[in-house]
Protein backbone atom coordinates (compact mmCIF):
# COMPACT_ATOMS: atom_id res chain seq x y z
CA UNK A 1 0.00 0.00 0.00
CA UNK A 2 1.09 3.41 -0.69
CA UNK A 3 0.37 6.93 -0.21
CA UNK A 4 -1.65 8.90 -2.74
CA UNK A 5 -0.18 9.69 -5.67
CA UNK A 6 3.09 7.44 -5.36
CA UNK A 7 1.82 4.13 -6.90
CA UNK A 8 4.58 3.34 -9.27
CA UNK A 9 3.74 -0.30 -9.36
CA UNK A 10 0.35 -2.24 -11.06
CA UNK A 11 0.20 -4.28 -7.91
CA UNK A 12 0.35 -1.16 -5.42
CA UNK A 13 -2.71 0.24 -4.12
CA UNK A 14 -3.64 3.57 -3.18
CA UNK A 15 -4.65 3.39 0.02
CA UNK A 16 -7.02 6.82 0.19
CA UNK A 17 -9.17 6.09 -3.28
CA UNK A 18 -10.28 2.64 -1.86
CA UNK A 19 -11.37 3.82 1.40
CA UNK A 20 -13.28 7.33 0.71
CA UNK A 21 -15.02 5.77 -2.29
CA UNK A 22 -16.26 3.19 0.03
CA UNK A 23 -16.63 5.63 3.09
CA UNK A 24 -18.67 8.26 1.23
CA UNK A 25 -20.93 5.07 -0.66
CA UNK A 26 -21.41 3.94 3.36
CA UNK A 27 -22.21 7.41 4.29
CA UNK A 28 -24.75 8.04 1.31
CA UNK A 29 -26.38 4.76 2.54
CA UNK A 30 -26.85 5.52 5.87
CA UNK A 31 -28.00 8.63 5.17
CA UNK A 32 -30.91 7.64 2.55
CA UNK A 33 -31.90 5.44 5.20
CA UNK A 34 -32.23 7.18 7.58
CA UNK A 35 -34.01 9.97 5.65
CA UNK A 36 -36.64 7.13 4.45
CA UNK A 37 -37.24 5.16 8.04
CA UNK A 38 -36.39 7.87 10.96
CA UNK A 39 -39.74 9.63 10.43
CA UNK A 40 -41.78 6.32 9.72
CA UNK A 41 -40.71 5.64 13.48
CA UNK A 42 -40.94 8.75 14.76
CA UNK A 43 -44.40 8.75 13.41
CA UNK A 44 -45.00 5.45 15.51
CA UNK A 45 -43.25 6.37 18.16
CA UNK A 46 -46.09 5.03 20.20
CA UNK A 47 -45.67 1.43 18.95
CA UNK A 48 -42.88 1.06 20.64
CA UNK A 49 -43.43 1.23 23.98
CA UNK A 50 -41.45 -1.11 26.67
CA UNK A 51 -42.92 -3.91 28.28
CA UNK A 52 -45.90 -4.43 25.72
CA UNK A 53 -45.76 -7.21 23.23
CA UNK A 54 -46.43 -6.98 19.23
CA UNK A 55 -49.84 -7.20 18.51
Amino acid sequence: MVGPGERDRPWQIDTISGATVSSKAVASIAAGAAAEWVPRLAARRGDFSAGEDAP
